[in-house]
């Protein structure tokens, strides 16, 4: 009986440390902090992300086009009341939003990976500290889905210091 008990606390242990070992959105949402440069959309692509303590991400992508801007978008992770979401509006050149007031493009996170998050229609992939792939669903005319891939290097680290008292 004394050694049924033993095995037994020794698998809830087990199962307690991989259930804790999963990684949480916000754990991995610190690996986009910095600035990023690559290409995609048949043009150059820069990315900004700022990271608050809770795992908020912040963030800012301009599309380059012939050196010249085709877009950006203000993006944000975060919990909202239907759960994770990655958030976006797209803004033109000239400052124009191309959503309404109250609208934006929403990505719902499906699972986290140590790797990756995984939303509805966009894969966020890290490889190492300073390699990033964004894997985008995007809708073509009459429903024909692609896969859009943007490749990321980091070119600048942030580096904020904590508000001193």
């Amino acid at each position: 009986m004394f050694r049924s008990l033993l095995v037994f606390l020794a698998l809830c242990s087990l199962a307690s440390t991989a259930i804790a070992a999963e990684p949480n959105w916000s754990d991995i949402t610190p690996r986009l902090e910095g600035c990023w440069d690559g290409d995609g959309l048949g043009g150059t692509v820069s990315e900004c992300w700022v990271i608050a303590e809770n795992g908020r991400a912040d963030g800012l992508f301009v599309l380059r086009s012939n050196n010249s801007p085709n877009f950006s978008e203000i993006l944000t992770i975060d919990a909202f009341d239907d759960g994770v979401e990655m958030r976006l509006k797209h803004v033109g050149p000239d400052m124009t939003g191309w959503e309404e007031k109250d609208d934006f493009v929403k990505f719902s996170l499906l699972s986290v990976e140590p790797d990756r998050l995984i939303f509805k229609g966009l894969v966020l992939i890290f490889d190492g500290d300073d390699h990033m792939k964004a894997e985008l669903q995007m809708t073509y005319g009459e429903g024909d889905v692609r896969t859009v891939t943007f490749d990321f290097v980091r070119t600048a680290h942030l580096n904020r210091q904590a508000p001193s008292d």
